[in-house]
């Protein structure tokens, strides 16, 4: 009976000193601290405007005017001013990170138009977004000689570490 009660306090005083040992070298590390918010899931890439429309899903004409896809274009159009989307507090506060996809059309009279949300994020940067996509400046796409309204996709990441 003394044997087992030996060995019992043997083994018990063994392990108190390998996890000590093991907690002060680094190799343990101890619970971590339960979130107070919810996390919010990292958004993955999304797919380019191709994969994720279908040419004919585009429409081609808006207003009656004609707007046309980067490959039916003689130039395409070139954005020379791409201000950068602005953040939120919230944003800031939950360490997000994410890409925002956009569908534009550049006119051929030099405006963004028909700005629509492709892949939306939270804590109000689609509103950023879209404040920037508005100051876009650019040279219309060509055709024939001609400025032309051309279909455009947008991506703004947001980085917050």
């Amino acid at each position: 009976m003394k044997l087992a009660r030996i060995s019992i306090s043997t083994a018990a005083l063994f392990m108190f000193l390998a996890v000590s040992s093991l907690a002060q070298s680094g190799r343990v590390k101890s619970s971590p601290r339960k979130p107070t918010v919810a996390p919010v899931p990292v958004a993955t890439p999304s797919a380019s405007l191709r994969e994720k429309t279908k040419k004919s899903d585009l429409p081609k004409f808006v207003d009656g005017e004609r707007i046309y896809l980067g490959p039916e274009v003689d130039t395409k159009a070139f954005i020379w001013k791409r201000p950068e989307a602005g953040t939120t507090r919230e944003a800031k506060r939950h360490s997000f990170h994410g890409k925002l996809v956009l569908e534009a059309i550049l006119a051929a009279n030099g405006e963004v138009t028909n700005i629509t949300i492709i892949k939306p994020l939270p804590y109000g940067l689609n509103e950023k977004a879209l404040e920037a996509a508005r100051q876009i400046r650019f040279e219309p796409a060509m055709k024939d000689g001609k400025p032309v309204s051309q279909w455009v996709q947008i991506e703004y990441e947001f980085w917050f570490i």
